[in-house]
């Protein structure tokens, strides 16, 4: 059911996270993991310095008599600070898993690459003054059929058309994954568990779960990037393959450590869980103790995701997509290439020239800001 209404809703919701995504800075998306895994690991680390801090004490109805869970300690005194912290937490992993997932399928890193323009056939399209305008029309064309899953795709990417809409079926559902498991840690905080014992065990399966869906979906669509970096290492540092061909290494590696990390994670959650079905004392010991370990371990699941994001990213040599469109009264005219002037001064020229009528503004569509006007100063940058 919910894969059938992901098919249906595809280019919507598409649409829907490109708007918000793709209006945040590429250079400061990595704030989003970076909180999220900082105030997870203070809160986490407040929680459990302050229970050794006053002797390890036994709370009311805690079932781990040596060790105590973080929500038995989280249910009490504490209570404030680990809805705070939860709260922050889920917000920025929902933000972070939406952004990654997003910016998998952008091969300029959030905005559609120009076609390449060489001199030669810039002096050729001198010729025809109407070149350049429908040259002005593909850009479009292109950035629509990049956001609508649309037009060839050979040249853009190694993945044919049908593969890259099944991956982003898998990272809607990691996304709506994400977001369950963000507001079942949320009424975790609600929901304690000496109040509310039935209802926390119940958001506490549907958190694990959805972060198990979450991280197996982020697994599958960074899949390329993984196998190519094992490939890498085991041609002892030769790419032997095309797998990945236009990722990053940046994105190759942190792929694998996340990757690695969710098997790692899986593991002790399956040791977790074997370990608090007999209800054994000492197994209970051992079960406390892992339960800190995976939540601390989520941390640095959370930071290795600012490496998928490169904060030295620019817009050069790119156009801005359908949803960066301008102002409707703002016009991209085509201005044809003139013998003798260099390309710098063409494009200084674009950008600073302005019609006498209707105050329209004559720039490169290369070269178009990626805010309206009304918002943004000529010649206004992402920094």
């Amino acid at each position: 059911m919910i894969i059938s209404f992901l098919l249906r809703c595809h280019d919507s919701i598409w649409a829907f996270l490109h708007a918000i995504i793709l209006n945040i800075p590429p250079s400061r998306l990595y704030i989003f993991p970076s909180m999220a895994g900082t105030v997870w690991f203070l809160t986490l680390a407040s929680l459990l310095l302050t229970w050794l801090a006053r002797g390890m004490p036994v709370y009311p109805g805690q079932s781990n008599p040596d060790v105590a869970f973080i929500s038995d300690i989280a249910s009490f005194e504490l209570k404030p600070l680990f809805l705070i912290g939860a709260s922050m937490t889920a917000v920025g992993f929902l933000f972070t898993v939406a952004a990654v997932h997003v910016m998998r399928y952008e091969p300029g890193f959030a905005l559609v690459k120009c076609p390449v323009i060489s001199e030669d056939t810039a002096s050729e399209q001198g010729q025809n003054n109407n070149a350049y305008g429908e040259s002005s029309e593909n850009n479009q064309q292109n950035a629509h059929n990049h956001i609508t899953g649309g037009g060839d795709g050979e040249d853009e990417d190694d993945e044919d058309q049908e593969t890259t809409r099944t991956l982003k079926v898998i990272s809607l559902l990691s996304i709506l994954a994400a977001g369950t498991a963000s507001t079942a840690l949320i009424l975790l905080g609600v929901m304690d568990t000496f109040r509310y014992k039935v209802a926390h065990h119940i958001f506490l399966r549907i958190c694990f779960g959805c972060l198990a869906i979450q991280s197996a979906g982020t697994a599958i669509v960074y899949s390329t990037e993984v196998l190519s970096f094992v490939s890498y290492l085991y041609h002892w540092g030769v790419w032997g393959n095309e797998w990945g061909r236009k990722r990053s290494t940046r994105v190759r590696v942190f792929a694998s450590l996340s990757t690695i990390l969710i098997l790692i994670q899986l593991f002790l959650g399956v040791a977790f869980i074997s370990l608090t079905i007999p209800e054994d004392v000492n197994d209970y010991r051992t079960a406390g103790i892992l339960e800190w370990i995976i939540a601390f371990l989520g941390t640095i699941y959370l930071w290795l995701f600012c490496g998928f994001f490169d904060r030295r990213t620019t817009f050069e040599g790119y156009v801005p997509s359908i949803l960066y469109n301008t102002n409707p009264h703002v016009k991209f005219l085509g201005r044809p290439a003139v013998a003798g002037v260099g390309v710098a001064e063409a494009e200084a020229e674009a950008e600073s020239s302005y019609t006498a009528a209707g105050d329209t503004l004559d720039v490169d569509p290369e070269r178009a800001p990626l805010l309206p006007q009304s918002q943004a100063g000529l010649g206004t940058r992402y920094t």
